[in-house]
C-alpha cells in the first residue's frame, strides 16, 4: 500500500484537528497531574525533568490514594495476569454449546492470554488505569 500526498494531507489535517481539540483540556490535565500525580504526565514536549521537586502542590494525598486504589482494583478485578479474564463466545448461542467450538474458543483465549503475558500489556495497563483515575481518559496502542 502506497501513501499518497492526498493521504498525507488528510492525516495532517486530522492531526491538527486532534491537537486543536486537545488544547481545551491541557490546562485541566496539567492541574490534575500537578495535584494528584505530578510524576505521571508531561503534556508539553518542552516539559523536561529538571530535577525539581514535583509534589509541592499536593495538599493531602487523598486524591492520589484514590487514584492508586482504583488502579489496583482495576488491575486485580478486570485484567489480572493471575487468572483468565477473557471469555470468548460466538454470537450464536447454539454454536456456543458445541464441544468442538468450546474447545476452539478456549484455545484461542489461552493464546490471547499467553500473548498478553509475553508482551508488555501487564506493565502498561496499570499506567492506563491510573490515567483513568486521574484524567478520566487513557490511550495506548496494541
Amino acid at each position: 500500500m502506497t501513501i499518497t500526498a492526498e493521504d498525507l494531507r488528510k492525516i495532517e489535517a486530522r492531526r491538527a484537528a486532534l491537537i486543536n481539540e486537545r488544547s481545551s483540556f491541557l490546562s485541566q490535565w496539567q492541574d490534575l497531574a500537578r495535584y494528584i500525580n505530578p510524576a505521571s504526565a508531561r503534556f508539553i514536549p518542552t516539559d523536561r525533568n529538571k530535577g525539581d521537586k514535583k509534589n509541592t502542590y499536593i495538599i493531602n494525598d487523598t486524591a492520589t490514594n484514590a487514584s492508586r486504589t482504583l488502579q489496583s482494583g482495576m488491575v486485580g478485578g478486570l485484567s489480572s495476569p493471575a487468572r483468565p479474564w477473557i471469555l470468548l463466545r460466538t454470537s450464536n448461542p447454539a454454536l456456543n454449546e458445541i464441544r468442538a467450538v468450546k474447545v476452539w474458543l478456549e484455545d484461542v483465549r489461552n493464546l490471547i492470554l499467553d500473548t498478553f503475558l509475553r508482551s508488555n500489556l501487564y506493565q502498561v495497563l496499570p499506567v492506563a488505569y491510573e490515567d483513568i483515575g486521574t484524567f478520566a481518559t487513557m490511550a495506548f496502542v496494541v
